[in-house]
């Protein structure tokens, strides 16, 4: 009560700082640091624990199935130009002539000849690679607990370096090259589960052939069998498979003879940089089933520079200076006093003050993002000065100009990337947004936190203190299931294919919109309710409303189109103990196509709900976020790569997010909080993007989109409300009056909208 007390009378106090800042000022002061004062030691998960559990050996499957999913998204989604992969080959033939070791024409012209040493040859090619290096894995689990870890490691660095080589230098191997004489032996004599069989074909990446991963992973038994110790015999039978595995895959002619030396090479490389896995490795495996106990085993350090886990590193690689990762919020503020006589001023030194205080409990904006050189990982430093006079700034509204003027702010503040040599966060005070009306505009990096998260963050400078309450997660499925769930959500995904491309998807400028909506939410829920739907449903299919309105204005056909939208899902939920308050990143993505045909409202919500339902099974989040965490696992360079691959318009055509909020009035400083919008970044090529905040009873709705693509988002705004009152017209429920509707009903026309047949 007295801290309260002493909030409100802090807020009563006439303000001393005059404002003297033109709207949209937006150069940084270089002043004195506020100091901060230094947090206690966080606690850092162990490495890895030394000691092992039979029973976790479900989460070692799980890994070996998110690094198979690695190489299923660069097989299907990284396109191969045959001609390239073919240009390769020649090249490294004509270089082989050079240095005479091109022997693979004459080792595969005698293996043709002789039958049974070919079938020999098929068999040993398909099958003893993978019976040799999991089964020595596996006696190094059971048997070498100490070893494993080293093993393991290596393996997998050794692996993904092998599919980022596959993905950047395609190269066709001599079996397949036209005009050459090759024999394709493994295919003629086709052992079950080869590559010579239509199983395995359909699915494999025929151009993976430099490095030998083969022979690497023969090289890495030998190496593991020479570091074990496992005795005359095992090193001589590691030997001998790795001397008959080199010959072998030359004579069937899968390999030249330099994929032997980038075989050999890749476990030396792979060796080299383990270290950089060793923080990870240990943990990566849990981390991939969502397994809370990954933060029970936790051991105190001092504050050091940590790398950044993989899922926040995933939006520090998609940034660039067109598409910058910025998240947060913009908080409506009521700055009259409580008996509505006087206004209340922000001062914003004052509130610099409040939040020196309360950054010891805030550890995200002591933290500096360092991006390292770009073969490491980004990491968090810890820092005890935070330059509050550049992190907390203010601004006004002039000329009138209201929350249009507001919105043209945000825009241009989320259109920028934040400093890259200060802790990735800003806050700005904008006055005079309306009568007796302020705002709160915070944001961050995406790196920090998603919305959640967020949310989570800002609680800290609000009252009275609340805690963020989750809906309860789904009970988890045990070990096992969770390894099947990520297998076949594996496969789902590989089948989804591309999207269909639109007319205003493209290169993203630097233009920034950004538009707002709030209204009743439990007029939103009464829409769901009557379509037997979820809110999310009804807000993507206002979307395809809208969007199937814009693709008539120019003329173009909507028959069989639809629209891919990204839909974030928090891994978050409320337990036994209370909520789930996870730093960072903490959610999945599904991927919803909205049918943009003329159709009735209602119609258009069943088909998403449809589609949704789908999509969220349990097996495609969880294949979706260990994809995600297990492309970490790649060198950086390589990480980057498929970070950008997979997170741009090829696969989606805008991002829609909804968030719970608390459903209690809140308060900054004595002034309540009206409505509270969240800002989402766009993707490469992915013009628009939405964010939806349920907030003490309002659906706040915000819009971010590129002008340029999209020149219809500057009255987005006002085409959703027309969507929603047709949506809520159609299922026979009547909005209540709210800000905006008369607009949306005179935008919507008089136009009859036929009622759905369901």
């Amino acid at each position: 009560m007295a801290k309260r007390a002493g909030r409100e009378e802090l807020a009563r106090q006439p303000s001393r700082e005059p404002v003297t800042e033109p709207a949209f000022a937006l150069s940084d002061f270089t002043t004195a640091t506020a100091s901060v004062p230094a947090s206690p030691a966080k606690p850092a998960a162990d490495a890895e624990c030394q000691t092992w559990s039979r029973g976790s050996g479900w989460r070692e499957l799980a890994l070996g199935l998110a690094i198979f999913a690695v190489y299923l998204l660069v097989t299907r989604q990284v396109q191969v130009s045959h001609a390239v992969a073919d240009g390769h080959a020649r090249w490294l033939m004509q270089f082989e002539r050079a240095l005479r070791i091109d022997v693979e024409s004459a080792l595969n012209g005698w293996l043709a000849r002789h039958h049974a040493l070919g079938m020999f040859a098929a068999w040993e090619y398909a099958t003893t690679y993978i019976v040799t290096t999991f089964g020595f894995l596996g006696w190094l689990w059971w048997r070498r607990r100490e070893h494993y870890r080293w093993a393991r490691g290596v393996l997998v660095a050794s692996t993904l370096i092998a599919i980022g080589c596959f993905a950047m230098w395609p190269l066709t191997p001599p079996r397949l090259l036209p005009g050459d004489g090759f024999h394709d032996v493994v295919a003629t004599h086709h052992p079950f589960l080869s590559w010579g069989s239509n199983t395995v074909s359909a699915g494999a990446d025929q151009w993976a052939a430099m490095p030998s991963l083969h022979v690497g992973w023969a090289v890495w038994v030998t190496v593991a069998a020479l570091r074990v110790g496992t005795g005359w015999l095992g090193r001589g039978l590691a030997g001998l498979h790795l001397l008959l595995t080199s010959y072998v895959v030359i004579a069937t002619g899968n390999h030249f003879v330099l994929d032997i030396g980038a075989g050999f090479a890749l476990i030396g490389v792979a060796m080299l940089v383990y270290p950089a896995f060793t923080a990870t490795t240990g943990w990566v495996s849990r981390a991939l089933l969502f397994d809370s106990s990954r933060n029970a085993r936790a051991a105190p350090r001092k504050p050091v520079a940590a790398p950044i886990a993989a899922a926040d590193a995933f939006f520090v690689h998609v940034e660039s200076s067109a598409v910058p990762q910025v998240v947060g919020g913009v908080a409506l503020l009521n700055t009259a006093s409580r008996d509505g006589d006087i206004a209340v001023r922000l001062d914003t030194e004052r509130i610099r003050r409040l939040l020196a205080a309360r950054l010891p409990e805030i550890p995200q904006f002591r933290r500096l993002l360092r991006r390292e050189p770009p073969w490491r990982r980004p990491c968090w430093v810890e820092t005890t000065d935070v330059d509050l006079r550049y992190h907390v700034r203010s601004t006004r509204i002039t000329d009138g100009a209201g929350r249009r003027g507001l919105e043209r702010l945000v825009a241009h503040l989320v259109s920028r990337p934040l400093d890259p040599h200060r802790p990735p966060w800003r806050m700005w005070f904008v006055h005079d947004v309306g009568p007796n009306e302020a705002a709160a505009v915070v944001l961050m990096h995406h790196a920090v936190g998603d919305g959640i998260c967020v949310v989570d963050i800002l609680r800290h400078l609000l009252e009275p203190t609340f805690v963020q309450r989750l809906p309860a997660l789904a009970h988890r499925p045990r070990s096992l299931a969770r390894a099947s769930a990520v297998g076949v959500g594996i496969a789902q995904l590989a089948f989804d294919g591309r999207a269909q491309p639109l007319p205003f998807s493209g290169a993203v400028t630097r233009d920034r919109v950004w538009r707002t909506i709030d209204m009743p939410l439990r007029d939103v829920r009464a829409v769901a309710r009557a379509s037997r739907a979820t809110v999310t449903d009804v807000l993507l299919a206002a979307f395809g409303e809208v969007v199937g309105e814009l693709l008539d204005e120019r003329g173009i056909s909507r028959a069989a189109r639809t629209m891919r939208i990204a839909v974030p899902i928090t891994l978050r939920g409320s337990t036994d103990d209370g909520p789930a308050q996870s730093p960072g990143n903490l959610t999945a993505a599904i991927r919803v196509d909205v049918p943009l045909d003329v159709m009735a409202p209602a119609e258009r919500i069943a088909a998403v709900h449809a589609a949704g339902q789908r999509k969220r099974r349990a097996s495609r989040v969880l294949a979706t976020t260990a994809v995600v965490r297990a492309i970490g696992f790649l060198p950086p360079p390589a990480h980057r790569l498929c970070a950008r691959a997979m997170y741009q318009s090829k696969f989606f055509s805008a991002i829609v997010t909804n968030m719970p909020g608390p459903s209690r009035e809140l308060s900054f400083i004595g002034m309540p909080l009206k409505d509270v919008y969240p800002v989402v970044p766009l993707a490469d090529g992915v013009p628009i993007a939405a964010g939806t905040l349920g907030w003490n009873g309002r659906l706040c709705l915000s819009v971010t989109a590129d002008p340029n693509l999209l020149p219809e988002a500057r009255d987005i705004d006002v085409r959703l409300l027309a969507a929603l009152d047709r949506l809520a017209t159609d299922v026979g429920v009547t909005l209540e009056p709210f800000d905006g509707r008369s607009a949306a009903k005179a935008f919507s026309g008089s136009a009859a909208w036929p009622q759905s047949s369901a």
